[in-house]
């Protein structure tokens, strides 16, 4: 009977442990902390000669103004990278595109969408074809979306007449993107706008060679998708050249790893009206 009575007791015992592990709560394993990475961002950026009013044939410097506006709306177009653009062709400007901003610097000037970016800091630096104050232009610009930031530069360089100087150029632009597309040591994303005077197709490729061995990537050669490549970028503001001697020579250089969706030789007859080039239009994305 004894026996029985101390079974069943250590039945009973071993049935309460079993009870009280299945009740009671497993400890709380510690979270790792979740760190948030900011959103990609996705920016349409655009070099544009935007041709001095006194160097026009056609068209009235505010009728030349309107065009540019309405294809900057027509594509969606949120930075540019001008050459050629005069106090008051930035003011111009600036009065149709609405909530836009600009830097304050003349023939190389920078737009942008202020409601999309905010401006962070900006400067000039010194390009060949500088002698006369004539500056190349940088401003770091902020996404008011994903917070990242990017540099955007507007340089013009010397023509092919001047080879001698296109290495100087291309010295000066490598020098000026190592020193303010890295704030505080961390290389952000940039865009090298201009109009290179470099001549992709023909072989003028100075300034082409020389940025790329420098590890730019040419936007053109790395865009998913191409649109109106088969035309010149500079028309002479006369028609637009889609046979022949087809010259690039309106470039945007990237730095290497950026991804660029979409690459776009705007070729409407806005473009002619307005200028002696035709916007080139580049959709990046970076941050993922």
């Amino acid at each position: 009977m004894s026996r029985l009575v101390a079974f069943v007791v250590c039945l009973l015992l071993i049935s309460i442990g079993v009870l009280v592990w299945w009740r009671t709560p497993e400890a709380p394993t510690q979270a790792e902390p979740v760190v948030k990475k900011p959103p990609v961002e996705r920016v349409r950026v655009a070099t544009w000669n935007l041709l001095q009013d006194d160097l026009a044939q056609v068209g009235t410097p505010r009728g030349r103004t309107r065009a540019v506006a309405r294809l900057v709306e027509k594509y969606q177009i949120e930075v540019i990278g001008a050459q050629e653009a005069s106090v008051p062709q930035r003011d111009r400007l600036l009065s149709k595109l609405q909530g836009w901003k600009s830097t304050d610097t003349m023939n190389r000037v920078i737009f942008w969408d202020n409601s999309l970016y905010k401006l962070v800091d900006s400067g000039r630096f010194v390009v060949a074809k500088s002698v006369g104050g004539q500056r190349a232009a940088w401003a770091m610009l902020k996404s008011r979306a994903s917070k990242r930031v990017f540099v955007v530069f507007s340089v013009h360089a010397e023509p092919y007449q001047k080879e001698e100087l296109q290495p100087v150029d291309v010295e000066q632009i490598v020098a000026a993107v190592k020193r303010y597309a890295r704030p505080d040591g961390v290389k952000v994303p940039y865009f090298v706008t201009g109009d290179m005077n470099s001549d992709y197709h023909l072989q003028r490729e100075i300034i082409v060679t020389g940025l790329t061995e420098a590890g730019m990537w040419l936007s053109y050669d790395h865009a998913g998708r191409l649109t109106g490549e088969e035309c010149a970028t500079y028309t002479d503001q006369k028609a637009q050249r889609c046979e022949g001697d087809v010259k690039h020579i309106d470039h945007v250089y990237v730095r290497r790893g950026t991804e660029i969706t979409g690459w776009r030789n705007i070729t409407d007859d806005d473009a002619t009206y307005a200028s002696d080039h035709n916007p080139v239009l580049i959709e990046a994305r970076f941050g993922g």
